[in-house]
């Protein structure tokens, strides 16, 4: 599963204001967060269950504190967030409800900029010579959140493959950092990986799939509508 910073990282059982059982709460950027982030004020949140049926709706409730959102919640289960604005490609999150009232750190959820993610993929049709998210079809980004030593050694020669909604496999644009700071296509000899991205795949039930070079593998599925950026952000390997 997703590795979000401290989903509960505050609980208690007081319930919130009758539209839930109890409430998920935080603050969420309208970007990939940096130093100079904002908030996500003109947007729309929306979590989804296993059968993709809407459950819930986020809603800003506090006019003095802009990006602030809160979630009702009936029960602590897995579930996709489905983040939108004007400016932004629904960015699709996998995460667990909480089992109770709880807070997210800022920087846990936000929506990502088109302005931000294309040049990375106009980057990635110079780097390997072949044409990036050219269609309206889903694309994924992801970024490994290594724990330890051994985590950095699994990330070094993982696999990554996509099955999209037609059932067509695409191993993921895998891509290390070098010393100066700039991005290579990785291989089993120069990793570990840093970041992996897949693009222009058919909408419907999506499944991410990582397997580590000591043996871990790791499985995320996804229900994915045309134009929507899955996000595999901070992903961790299962513990051994």
């Amino acid at each position: 599963m997703l590795y979000i910073l401290m989903l509960t990282a505050c609980t208690t059982q007081m319930p919130n204001d009758g539209s839930g059982a109890y409430s998920w709460s935080g603050f969420v950027y309208s970007d990939i967060p940096a130093d100079s982030g904002t908030a996500l004020t003109d947007g729309t949140i929306e979590v989804r269950n296993t059968q993709n049926d809407i459950i819930a709706e986020g809603v800003q409730t506090d006019p003095d504190n802009p990006g602030n959102w809160q979630i009702p919640v009936t029960a602590a289960e897995a579930v996709a967030i489905r983040i939108s604005g004007p400016e932004q490609l629904t960015t699709v999150w996998r995460a667990d409800t909480p089992t109770a009232t709880a807070y997210w750190f800022a920087g846990t959820f936000f929506a990502v900029k088109t302005e931000t993610i294309l040049p990375f993929w106009d980057g990635l049709t110079e780097m390997t010579e072949v044409p990036q998210a050219t269609t309206d079809g889903v694309h994924l980004y992801g970024e490994p959140l290594a724990l330890n030593e051994e985590d950095l050694e699994a990330w070094t020669g993982a696999q990554i493959n996509i099955y999209d909604g037609a059932g067509v496999i695409h191993p993921a644009i895998s891509l290390t950092t070098t010393s100066e700071g700039l991005m290579e296509l990785a291989t089993e000899q120069n990793g570990p990986i840093t970041a992996f991205t897949a693009v222009d795949l058919a909408p419907g039930e999506i499944r991410l799939v990582i397997d580590a070079s000591d043996g871990r593998t790791m499985v995320m599925d996804y229900f994915a509508e045309p134009g929507d950026l899955l996000s595999a952000f901070a992903f961790t390997l299962p513990t051994q």
